[in-house]
């Protein structure tokens, strides 16, 4: 049987003996008609994956400007490192070039005030040397955030735009601030304190020598005012039992007041200015008033769920008293910024 098997193989060997040579030949052809396009679909592939990896290499590395920047907008904003040429008048600066995944990355950031003081723009370009570059356009919102108690001076002077601070905040020498200012704790200002916009401390305020608050103060604790402070805007006082003292001469509180519990409000020194012009309201509390100098004077009405006492009366009160008052508001009620929930945050994206 088995020889049977081989004397026929032998036969269809030889049999086909003659066709062998151009069933190699047309292999052959084929083979070398295929290669080419094999060859070259392989190179467009690897070219194809290197352009992939090189473009997402550069928006990886554009994308941490953006988000580096965030941070440090948001985390005081020192004008040291990276950040030295930034201008905080002009609202636009330069970061440093870094480098990050074999790629140069430059970040310019530019505050647009036409939408508010809390926005700006962001540049992020990262290049890779001779084949290109990606850049990422992002709108952010930024609220600076300080932990612990902070301390603004000339040689930090605070950031424009909101801030808010984890703590007790103090204002030195010759500070202007304008803005949004929320704080766990007290704020303190010292010589010439220039601020611009809401405050709202959970603790006391204490304005000193020749500081000026515009706008709206909320006060968790007691306001305390020193030698010739004015508070121009609205006064909120939050707390359950506080004090409003003016105990240095030539202060100045030009706002309606409004508390939310009892209110003692303790006006020390006299002089020839008036110290409160503006009307008094406490809807859930009692108003006790110390005039003790002949010449000072409150003008405004004043108005309480509970009882009203002017002590000590040496002093004028220009307008009527309202005890047991159960009406509407007399003045609207003042608008307090609250402490925010989050630092900041991308508003748009875009990439180029």
């Amino acid at each position: 049987m088995i020889q049977m098997a081989k004397g026929i193989l032998r036969k269809i060997i030889k049999e086909q003996k003659g066709q062998v040579l151009p069933i190699v030949l047309i292999l052959l052809v084929i083979g070398g008609l295929l290669i080419a396009p094999a060859l070259y679909y392989a190179s467009t592939s690897l070219k194809a994956h290197q352009v992939t990896e090189t473009n997402t290499l550069e928006l990886y590395s554009a994308d941490s400007g953006i988000e580096e920047t965030l941070y440090w907008l948001t985390t005081g904003r020192t004008t040291e490192g990276p950040w030295d040429g930034w201008d905080d008048a002009a609202g636009y600066g330069e970061r440093d070039t870094y480098y990050l995944n074999g790629r140069s990355v430059d970040v310019t950031i530019d505050r647009m005030e036409e939408i508010g003081a809390n926005i700006y723009k962001i540049t992020s370009t990262a290049t890779t040397l001779d084949a290109g570059s990606t850049t990422v356009l992002s709108t952010v919102w930024a609220i600076t955030w300080f932990e612990g108690d902070t301390e603004f001076n000339l040689q930090n002077p605070p950031p424009s735009g909101d801030i808010h601070v984890e703590g007790d905040v103090s204002f030195a020498g010759n500070i202007d601030f304008t803005g949004d200012l929320t704080c766990s704790g007290s704020v303190t200002t010292m010589n010439n304190a220039q601020i611009t916009g809401k405050i709202a401390a959970f603790g006391d305020v204490i304005l000193e020598n020749h500081s000026t608050i515009t706008g709206t103060l909320c006060c968790g604790g007691d306001i305390t005012l020193g030698n010739n402070c004015a508070i121009q805007g609205e006064v909120r006082v939050r707390g359950d039992d506080c004090t409003l003292t003016i105990a240095q001469p030539g202060s100045l509180i030009e706002a309606n007041i409004w508390a939310d519990g009892n209110l003692t409000t303790d006006i020390q020194i006299g002089d020839n200015s008036v110290e409160i012009v503006g009307h008094t309201y406490a809807p859930n509390g009692n108003v006790v008033i110390y005039l003790t100098q002949s010449n000072s004077e409150i003008q405004g009405d004043i108005y309480a769920s509970g009882s009203i006492q002017i002590l000590d009366d040496t002093g004028t009160h220009t307008g009527t008293q309202h005890p047991g008052y159960a009406g509407d508001p007399p003045f609207d009620e003042p608008d307090c910024p609250e402490p925010p929930t989050d630092k900041g945050g991308i508003v748009t994206y875009e990439i180029t």
